[in-house]
């Protein structure tokens, strides 16, 4: 009898759950499927020959980058999955011009739009959208 119910949970988290959970998102291909990128390198060791000039520099801010995990998909896509603190003791936004993603070309962007409200101390996580590259992101900074 246990053997039965045990069974039946397996199946329904095996195969139904995964139907369901993906049964309201009608937009998601294989091409759009967001995945983390593979192998993905230290990003503190690089160090690409921006001009001054050109290099895009975050706004001074009160947000320190926790951590950073970089998503794409096969259209190319980029995506980063953040998370922030907010070191002030009070609410701050964090807005487009906080972040700078490099991408291994050595081109730079802000992401496409974020606006997001945090609490004194907290942290936060999301995902943000860098646009559309055939080159990964592999630098991320929000301090400059």
């Amino acid at each position: 009898m246990i053997f039965k119910r045990l069974g039946l949970i397996i199946f329904i988290f095996a195969f139904i759950f995964p139907l369901v959970s993906f049964a309201g998102e009608k937009d998601v291909n294989k091409d759009n499927l967001l995945l983390f990128d593979e192998n993905t390198p230290v990003f503190d060791k690089f160090s690409f020959d921006i001009d001054e000039l050109e290099r895009l520099k975050p706004k001074k801010n009160d947000f320190e980058l926790l951590h950073f995990a970089p998503m794409s998909n096969k259209i190319g896509e980029r995506w980063i999955l953040i998370t922030v603190r907010n070191k002030a003791t009070g609410r701050r936004i964090l807005k487009s011009e906080h972040i700078v993603a490099t991408f291994v070309n050595g081109k730079q962007a802000y992401p496409v739009v974020i606006e997001k409200s945090v609490d004194g101390g907290e942290d936060f996580s999301d995902t943000i959208f860098f646009g559309v590259s055939k080159f990964p992101i592999v630098m991320l900074e929000i301090q400059p």
